[in-house]
């Protein structure tokens, strides 16, 4: 069927309109009427309509084409997308991978080095003994103070590899203190001179300056040149030159370390400050731990740089730029103005004998008195323990423990003057053993020096808070040891001795802790309180403070050097004097109201404490006022 399905009679006007035609062929017909009615034959016309544009087949396979396209660049870009991510957690996987790889290491080699330190501590300590005695032969000495040099060495590579942990974990700080740059490095160099006369090696220094004053932190700047310069004597072979040189250049202090040893192969320099890096070359001068690595980042937190030259066989060059702008350094980095000295030499340095004091020898300890100070050794390495005890059981009773729960049972059962204390022990470490000891009324007197391996500063504030009375590192001095035990133990006999002179208790003056002054007050307060009560006794005292009778007296021993019969009379004579100065009250008043059965043995025991009769104690005080007025 056609558009019209009849024909249509256009009258009077010769025309015909179409709107809204569907697009596609259509055929138009016509044909005219005569007056007569007519008709001429039909004329046909045929008419194609063109649809839209936007409707065409060509528009359709466009649109088609473009969304394929779309389809396919959106698919792309999310492959790409999805790509990208599983890369970068692949990369991430692998990052993190390789930073728990070289956590582990770190763990490992810091946990070593700690492990490390016992048994330096049993090198030095005996070695230290050793050389504070006079020697006549000679060889003998110069092959103890090699075993002291080398054992030393051994505890700066230990000391490395933790201040490599530090600054590995951004822990590290500076303390910069303002100080003369090339006086400091002479001194460097004049440590290594002799070890450059030993190998044969031409050893120079240069310097374009008079002096250099500029801040910089003397530790860290020393731990630098040290590994410059020993990676260098170490590469460097006989008749080789290593020369270290100080110039200014573009606000920055640059030391140089240039040998002639066997160099770096170029395809190794980008990755010798990276940590546990090695050449596959051992020929090569890259290192095997983490010096470099330690090296580079002290030098960036000097703000300072660090770049190396080399070339196989014809030797190595590193530069060390650190600023001379003080603005460089942060607000949190110490200035401190002090004098320095290198704490280490890599020679053997003469050991001078004190002739004033007698070193100790490892004789067999004698026969000590009973009232000996007791002394309680912790720690869970039996050689430790026995050295100490060889040590101390010349002068003290000795008692050991090699865990926690041993070294309790003993501070429960003995009358202990002190107790060095290892912290990485089993049962409770020694920060636990410490705090149970320093919240024990019954223990709390006892002083602690807790002895180990663990050097952080808050590993130390961690043991001090504990409530320990000192904190020593090792490998330790032995004498340092002994003199920090002695000064404890004799402070604490001054204060008994200070209070059996006086007739006045002050709590806060004859106790180190709360507890114990607090424990004095309580039983002043009780005993003040049954005062006149002649029949009150230790037991009731005890049973008042809730203490057995002999961790009483051993608690009372060990605060006030004297039994609590005697600590109950002295409250008892405390009193009795404070109602004669009163003049109120008779001799016998006094006497029943200070607590004693009668007024002759309150005479006799007063004579006995005060060295006078109760009257003759009033006179000397009242000749005392007139002679004051």
């Amino acid at each position: 069927a056609g558009f019209d399905r009849e024909w249509r009679f256009a009258d009077n006007i010769p025309k015909a309109a179409y709107a809204n035609l569907v697009p596609g062929n259509y055929t138009f017909h016509v044909r005219a009427i005569g007056p007569s009615g007519e008709m001429s034959p039909v004329r046909s016309l045929k008419i194609t309509i063109l649809p839209h544009w936007w409707n065409t087949i060509w528009f359709y396979l466009l649109v088609t084409v473009l969304l394929i396209a779309a389809a396919y660049a959106a698919f792309r870009i999310v492959s790409e997308r999805i790509r990208a991510r599983h890369q970068l957690k692949l990369e991430r996987l692998e990052h993190e991978k390789l930073n728990s790889v070289n956590q582990i290491k770190m763990e490992f080699f810091t946990n070593v080095s700690h492990e490390f330190r016992t048994p330096l501590t049993l090198i030095l300590a005996p070695l230290e003994e050793i050389l504070s005695k006079p020697v006549t032969d000679r060889t003998l000495r110069k092959q103890h103070e090699m075993i002291m040099l080398n054992a030393r060495r051994l505890f700066c590579l230990v000391d490395e590899l933790l201040e490599f942990r530090k600054a590995d974990l951004e822990t590290k700080k500076l303390r910069v203190s303002r100080g003369d740059l090339v006086n400091f490095v002479h001194n460097v160099y004049l440590s290594f001179a002799a070890l450059s006369d030993k190998n044969d090696i031409n050893f120079t220094f240069r310097c374009t300056e008079a002096d250099l004053l500029c801040l910089f932190d003397k530790d860290s700047l020393e731990k630098i040149c040290f590994n410059l310069l020993s990676n260098a004597f170490k590469h460097t072979p006989v008749n080789g030159s290593i020369a270290i040189q100080l110039t200014q250049k573009r606000g920055y202090a640059v030391i140089t370390v240039a040998d002639t040893g066997v160099g770096i192969d170029e395809k190794h320099l980008p990755q010798i400050f990276e940590r546990f890096y090695q050449a596959d070359d051992r020929t090569m001068n890259v290192g095997s731990g983490v010096g470099l690595a330690l090296t580079k980042r002290l030098v960036e937190l000097h703000h300072g740089y660090i770049e190396v030259e080399s070339k196989p066989g014809a030797g190595t060059v590193f530069h060390v730029g650190i600023p001379l702008a003080e603005e460089f350094y942060v607000h949190d980095e110490a200035v401190i103005d002090e004098h320095y000295e290198l704490a280490m030499h890599p020679h053997p340095v003469d050991v001078v004998n004190n002739a004033g004091s007698s070193p100790p020898d490892w004789q067999e300890p004698g026969i000590l008195p009973e009232d000996a100070e007791k002394l309680l050794i912790v720690d869970d390495n039996e050689e430790i323990v026995d050295y100490l005890q060889r040590h101390f059981s010349k002068d003290y009773i000795v008692f050991t423990a090699f865990n926690g729960r041993e070294a309790l049972k003993l501070t429960e059962e003995k009358e202990l003057s002190l107790i060095i204390c290892d912290i990485m022990m089993p049962g409770p470490d020694g920060v636990q053993f410490c705090k149970k000891i320093k919240q024990n009324i019954q223990t709390c007197h006892i002083p602690v020096i807790l002895l180990t391996a663990k050097t952080e500063i808050y590993q130390q504030i961690e043991g001090i808070g504990s409530g320990a009375d000192d904190y020593i590192t090792k490998p330790f001095s032995i004498s340092l040891l002994d003199a920090k035990v002695n000064n404890i133990i004799r402070s604490h006999k001054r204060l008994k001795e200070y209070y059996s002179n006086t007739t006045e208790i002050v709590p806060e003056n004859i106790t180190f802790n709360a507890l114990d002054e607090e424990f004095i007050r309580t039983a002043i307060a009780i005993i003040e309180l049954h005062i006149m009560e002649s029949d009150f006794s230790v037991d009731k005292l005890s049973r008042e403070i809730g203490m057995s009778r002999s961790n009483l007296y051993l608690k009372l021993k060990a605060i006030t050097g004297e039994s609590a019969t005697d600590f109950i009379k002295r409250i008892r004579f405390k009193k009795a004097v404070e109602l004669l100065e009163t003049r109120r009250y008779t001799v016998a008043q006094v006497a029943y109201m200070s607590g004693f059965n009668s007024p002759s043995y309150f005479s006799t025991s007063f004579k006995q404490y005060y060295h006078c009769m109760p009257t003759e104690y009033l006179s000397g005080k009242k000749n005392d006022s007139l002679h004051q007025k």
